[in-house]
């Protein structure tokens, strides 16, 4: 849009003057805002609507495109700009949490059977620290469990 102005003096003789300037609005834009991510192994990154994904704020560090595979955990940021004079830009930022399946070691179970008891041995080091944890099940207060092991047995 183009602005004038103009000025007069209001005596004998008038003086005039005339001056334009161009006034230029550009639309800030508004990133895409993904929600934070939890996922096993690796997580591929979805089209944006708006914006680009950066490892770095302000449109910095490693870009990244849709259908990239995120293998380690990090803050990702989505940074969008007019590219115009003034730059007018936005960014938002979401965390990719990536959990190796590979670090679940499996679980030992010891089952034993007593008169009135039926004891579950459960131990595993990756899960709980080495340690080993108890469930007892009283058979006389379950008699279908009870029925089952004696057909099991």
């Amino acid at each position: 849009m183009t602005m004038y102005i103009y000025a007069e003096t209001g005596t004998t003789p008038n003086c005039t003057d005339e001056n334009s300037f161009t006034i230029t609005i550009n639309t800030t834009p508004v990133a895409d805002d993904p929600a934070d991510v939890n996922a096993c192994d690796s997580y591929t990154l979805p089209a944006l609507t708006v914006g680009n994904y950066f490892s770095g704020t302000g449109g910095t560090g490693t870009a990244y495109s849709a259908g990239n595979n995120i293998t380690s955990s990090m803050t990702m940021y989505v940074y969008a700009e007019t590219g115009t004079t003034p730059n007018c830009t936005d960014e938002n930022s979401f965390t990719i949490t990536i959990n190796s399946s590979q670090q679940q070691q499996s679980v030992a179970m010891q089952v034993s059977v007593q008169e009135t008891q039926l004891i579950l041995r459960l131990t595993s080091q990756e899960l709980h620290h080495g340690h080993t944890q108890l469930m007892v099940v009283h058979l006389h207060q379950h008699p279908t469990i009870r029925k089952q092991l004696v057909y099991l047995l």
